[in-house]
């Protein structure tokens, strides 16, 4: 992508020459830097054929299945399900050369090169929890207990108090999580920043390959996407959790951050003009600064004050996985599906006073403003250069 966006700019500027004899020079430095590790490299590729990454030399008997399956529904007193016709699951599965076709089409469609996309799915980033690239705790940063937290449970009815204790500070989409993907709200708020103010073309690139990036991460929760990487893109379902290619938009949104930073102390006077392309007209660099931080700032003011404006506080499946364990420990269905029902909301309760979520919600504010008025406050640019660096190591 990248690539390309440096053609088309070759391209326009009558540049082609430069621009192939930088290709070249990029290919044979990509060459060099893969031969010393060409005995890794090669190796891992033998071995990945024979471990679960490879091919699956295993067959499955369909018709198994599907007996299985016809087992489940319900039994007379026979033992046996009779269907309309007459005739039992059995005797019609018995029927030579029979198979199960929604199984058999599952199957085929889970099935990949590499890994199976049920497995390489499993810790998918859920579509809202990207929003812990700004506040961590959004959906309750780390699998752990919410009784860890005392402050937490100020404001749940005592009577279930300590059933609240025991549940999962987590509720995002995967099964569970040492921690989120946290960028930090300074470097978010320069990222939109970026976004008005860059001039360099690079910075398209780098904006759809974060968006790229973090949709593949969202895995089954954006199948579509997921499913034309895992068929056609190599090497992409060797992958053990879609999540992990998350790590690239912790490069890609600094990066942005850092282009806006070298736009910013080129500017020393606020009220100069920037073109917005995109409506193709003038906007002051001012009011280009206080939309930035009234998007980053206000979203966490939001957050803050509103909980539930951008954000739900029970993971998905959560209430029928507490009513299944509870039916498991020999409590009657209505019973624990009446007592699960009360029980959620106070979990919900203690979730939405997460001290650690309104804390990072109110820092992210305090920081994104402290950042704007100290920069301003420097008008000459070799104190802002100063300025930036140190946030930046700071940052890091």
């Amino acid at each position: 992508m990248l690539l390309l966006v440096i053609f088309f700019t070759a391209l326009k500027q009558k540049q082609i020459s430069t621009y192939l004899k930088a290709l070249a020079l990029f290919i044979v430095a990509t060459i060099i830097g893969l031969l010393p590790n060409y005995g890794n490299l090669s190796t891992t590729n033998e071995y990945g054929k024979y471990s679960t990454r490879g091919k699956s030399e295993l067959t499955i008997d369909y018709n198994s299945i599907k007996s299985a399956r016809s087992a489940a529904i319900g039994l007379d007193d026979r033992g046996q399900s009779l269907s309309l016709d007459g005739k039992t699951p059995s005797e019609k599965i018995a029927t030579p050369g029979m198979v199960d076709p929604d199984a058999k089409e599952r199957h085929a469609n889970n099935k990949t090169t590499g890994l199976d996309k049920d497995y390489a799915t499993n810790w998918s980033y859920g579509i809202g929890e990207t929003f812990t690239f700004l506040i961590p705790d959004f959906k309750g940063g780390a699998s752990g207990y919410i009784g860890s937290d005392q402050k937490s449970l100020k404001k749940v009815n005592p009577q279930y108090r300590e059933q609240a204790a025991n549940g999962n500070t987590y509720f995002g989409d995967q099964p569970f999580t040492s921690g989120p993907v946290y960028i930090g709200a300074i470097l978010i708020f320069l990222s939109v920043l970026g976004m008005f103010i860059v001039k360099n073309s690079i910075k398209w690139p780098i904006f759809f390959a974060t968006l790229l990036t973090v949709a593949l991460g969202w895995g089954n929760n954006f199948m579509g996407l997921t499913d034309f990487f895992m068929d056609h893109v190599p090497g992409y379902n060797k992958f053990r959790a879609v999540s992990m290619i998350m790590v690239i938009a912790e490069l890609t949104l600094p990066l942005l951050a850092l282009l806006a930073v070298n736009e910013l102390v080129k500017h020393k006077n606020w009220s100069e003009k920037i073109k917005l392309r995109l409506i193709n007209k003038e906007v002051s660099l001012k009011n280009i600064l206080i939309l930035s931080v009234s998007v980053v700032g206000g979203f966490c003011l939001l957050c803050y004050l509103i909980p539930d404006s951008f954000n739900t506080f029970v993971a998905r499946g959560e209430e029928q996985q507490m009513i299944a364990s509870a039916i498991r420990g020999g409590n009657p269905e209505s019973e624990a599906r009446a007592y699960i029902a009360e029980l959620m909301p106070q979990i919900e309760i203690a979730r939405k006073s997460n001290f650690y979520f309104r804390c990072h919600a109110i820092i992210n504010i305090y920081f994104t403003g402290i950042w704007c008025i100290i920069f301003i406050s420097h008008q000459q640019t070799q104190k802002r250069i100063i300025f930036c660096r140190a946030w930046f190591v700071y940052c890091y």
